[in-house]
């Protein structure tokens, strides 16, 4: 159900697998988690990565549930949480695949405090550490909107930033 989309019933089964198979409880609550997420329900998406942080710490979810949890944090407008988060995570995992969805979550987080350049700053991170990388695009283009209206984020009338930018997108 989850893989075709019916989140709806998703989150009964795996609701009830989490339950009733401790063994497989922490798949269970990290697919419940991103079931909820999906279908829009938040708060009970953080409550159950909560969960798999807390009682399996040695998951090998732990490090996408981390993630998940910002990105449910975020939804829920709590951008503060978001960004500690995804800080987190940043600061535990080094797997590409963990830091560039982490790194894109905190920059969002920061935009949605106001932290412009910092945002500005952790996209760029992104973009330089992981050129090409599944984010770059969309890193690229919110930085560019950050720029827009925030020029003063970043020295764009310099020969330095033209030449990191062209860097960048030849890489």
């Amino acid at each position: 159900a989850y893989s075709k989309g019916d989140y709806a019933t998703a989150i009964a089964q795996l609701g009830y697998a989490a339950k009733h198979f401790p063994v497989l409880a922490d798949y269970a609550l990290f697919y419940l988690g991103n079931a909820q997420l999906s279908h829009g329900n938040y708060a009970a998406a953080v409550s159950n990565f909560k969960q798999l942080l807390a009682r399996y710490p040695q998951s090998v979810k732990v490090p996408q549930a981390q993630v998940a949890l910002a990105k449910a944090y975020l939804k829920l407008g709590n951008a503060s949480a978001a960004s500690e988060v995804a800080s987190k995570a940043l600061g535990i995992f080094h797997s590409a695949t963990i830091r560039q969805p982490a790194r894109m979550t905190l920059a969002r987080a920061l935009l949605a405090m106001g932290q412009s350049k910092g945002a500005y700053v952790e996209l760029m991170l992104l973009r330089q550490h992981h050129p090409r990388g599944p984010l770059d695009a969309e890193a690229r283009k919110l930085a560019y909107r950050i720029l827009s209206t925030n020029p003063s984020v970043a020295k764009i009338h310099t020969v330095d930033y033209h030449l990191e930018e062209a860097q960048l997108l030849l890489s």
